[in-house]
């Protein structure tokens, strides 16, 4: 897996399989699964002679989630996503569902699965940071912006993560959540602040130097 392409990255989404995409700043081939069969789609679909225990074991989820599979992204799209296409899907007996994920069934799996991944990343390093550092921040939630990587108020020590951080490294992501955090305690970029990142960053200057260029939009 390589580093992304600035100029590919910028080239608007189809969410479909073998397209190129960005997570924490290498390049996967997405693959689109579809999965989690309803459960009163017997009531839908009766007589298709295949046990309710049969067809479940087919499918692996029952919500959009990817999983990084070597240089695959696995993008989960629920069954019926929507809702439109249950009246027209077939699914005859000893056969895979025919149904076809639309755009919208496929783009909007992909931006439930891809801020479950975001989220679960940013507790995990955010959690360890404020362990290292002893500061917390009060709470803290997602946006998607582009003038911004991360926001704390000073006012409540919320703070804000953009989602669009997905796309690059995990340095540069550890990166904005130390400066973020070390933010609860020092609102400015004085000598404190600048103190406090280096003693837990040495090279923060470097990682922003070399990783915070122009934002670009992962969904």
């Amino acid at each position: 897996m390589n580093n992304m392409p600035e100029n590919r990255y910028r080239q608007k989404k189809q969410y479909t399989d073998g397209e190129t995409i960005c997570i924490w700043g290498n390049e996967y081939s997405l693959q689109i699964i579809k999965t989690a069969v309803p459960d009163d789609i017997f009531m839908l679909f009766p007589g298709t002679g295949i046990s309710p225990e049969a067809l479940k074991k087919r499918f692996r989820h029952d919500m959009s989630v990817i999983e990084l599979s070597g240089s695959n992204a696995l993008l989960y799209v629920p069954f019926c996503h929507t809702g439109k296409n249950i009246k027209t899907a077939n699914f005859p007996a000893g056969t895979e569902m025919s149904w076809k994920p639309s755009f919208e069934d496929r783009k909007a799996a992909y931006k439930t699965a891809v801020y479950g991944l975001f989220a679960d990343k940013i507790n995990e390093i955010l959690h360890k940071w404020e362990k290292k550092t002893g500061l917390k921040c009060k709470s803290w939630y997602i946006t998607d912006v582009l003038n911004y990587w991360g926001q704390c108020s000073s006012w409540g020590k919320d703070i804000c993560f953009n989602i669009n951080l997905l796309g690059r490294p995990l340095i540069f992501v550890e990166f904005v959540v130390l400066h973020e955090l070390v933010h609860v305690m020092h609102m400015n970029h004085g000598p404190k602040f600048r103190a406090i990142m280096a003693i837990y960053m040495p090279d923060y200057k470097i990682i922003d130097k070399k990783y915070n260029s122009r934002i670009i939009r992962v969904i």
